[in-house]
């Protein structure tokens, strides 16, 4: 069997190396443009002496922000005829930024394959004939814990990491008030993933909540990494309704999420003090996330998606 050749951009990015790190089922080569090789190209001719051995089945890329000469890099490899698999992992938050939005749109104009966390967009997908495929967010080895987090481990009854906005530090303090005194907690913004594993593992309630839609009653759709990161780190997460929770998992039984700040009051109350069953819900979440919600299982999706379009060889 012939292998199936990739193309990155970037080899130390973090979803990348976890990527190359697994064993497939089928064989699989990867390949690098690393960013001092990028800097150098100028032309297609100077692409395409980097393939002297042939080019790749496709070349794969997150998109996280845009730049003019990221948008030269994708046009030099789709003149050389390599089709372009791009993977948006932020969709609601790029779209509504107006030069972001163009940005994309010419990206995904010379995509072969547009990969997306969320289907809120997809009629516009439909209307100008994208090729798309829903993946949602994924789960990542790097968080797994062999163990659940039990009271010797916590040092916090309720945390929230992730990026701030006024949204979000207002919330947060909105339940620090009306915990408080008597209950721990901590809001942080700025910590590397090791730290982040610490904290959910060292807290009784992970929260997870606004940024894309931060008013009260309005369902997102898309869930953040939290809903897989923070099960496989042996813990508990709370989180606000998304409309695509229930395709991931399944309310009460592997995920508890939460539609009003009354109504995540109320759950971090009865989950702080039941520990039994926050821990049916990890043990049940975390046998699901591993069978079907790994960063393995979307990048095969890919692969299938291409297979079935007949987009790139791939065997």
């Amino acid at each position: 069997m012939n292998s199936c050749k990739v193309l990155f951009l970037e080899k130390n990015e973090f979803s990348i190396k976890e990527i190359t790190s697994i064993n497939y089922e089928f064989p699989i080569e990867f390949s690098y443009l690393v960013p001092d090789v990028v800097e150098r190209l100028k032309d297609q001719q100077d692409l395409e002496k980097i393939f002297y051995d042939g080019k790749p089945d496709f070349y794969f890329t997150f998109i996280a922000f845009l730049n003019e000469q990221y948008l030269n890099i994708l046009e030099l490899i789709k003149d050389l005829g390599i089709p372009i698999v791009i993977w948006q992992v932020d969709e609601p938050s790029m779209i509504k930024d107006e030069h972001q939005r163009n940005m994309i749109l010419h990206a995904i104009s010379l995509s072969s394959l547009y990969c997306i966390n969320s289907l809120e967009y997809e009629d516009f997908y439909k209307t100008n004939k994208i090729r798309y495929l829903y993946l949602p967010v994924y789960g990542s080895n790097f968080f797994f814990n062999e163990t659940i987090a039990s009271s010797k481990n916590f040092k916090y009854d309720f945390s929230f990491v992730g990026l701030s906005n006024d949204y979000r530090k207002d919330y947060f303090e909105r339940l620090k008030s009306y915990f408080s005194p008597g209950y721990s907690s901590v809001f942080e913004t700025n910590v590397n993933f090791g730290e982040y594993k610490e904290i959910m593992y060292s807290t009784k309630i992970n929260l997870s909540f606004g940024d894309a839609h931060p008013t009260e009653n309005i369902t997102g759709w898309s869930p953040t990494e939290r809903l897989f990161r923070t099960p496989l780190a042996g813990s508990f997460i709370l989180h606000d309704s998304r409309k695509h929770i229930s395709d991931l998992l399944n309310e009460g039984t592997e995920c508890v999420t939460f539609n009003s700040f009354s109504d995540c009051v109320e759950k971090i109350k009865f989950y702080m003090e039941n520990e039994e069953e926050r821990n049916k819900i990890i043990v049940t979440a975390r046998k699901r996330i591993l069978k079907e919600h790994m960063i393995q299982h979307r990048f095969i999706a890919i692969i299938n998606k291409l297979r079935e379009l007949n987009i790139a060889h791939i065997c």
